[in-house]
């Protein structure tokens, strides 16, 4: 996670966003560690299965 953020700041990006799933506790913990925002969430379906999707931010400028 930490080469992958530290690539976004050096190529300027001003945000990164990534989606995942309600449940996975400790991805959530590592995206909120890193400064990683919750800002949408929803259901959705993803093979066959009924999940809450979540979309986290993290602003970088």
């Amino acid at each position: 996670m930490e080469k992958a953020v530290d690539f976004c700041k050096k190529s300027n990006y001003y945000r990164v966003y990534l989606w995942t799933f309600d449940g996975l506790d400790v991805a959530r913990h590592l995206y909120e560690k890193f400064g990683f925002r919750l800002i949408e969430q929803h259901e959705g379906t993803q093979w066959g299965v009924t999940v809450k999707e979540q979309k986290f931010v993290l602003d970088l400028l």
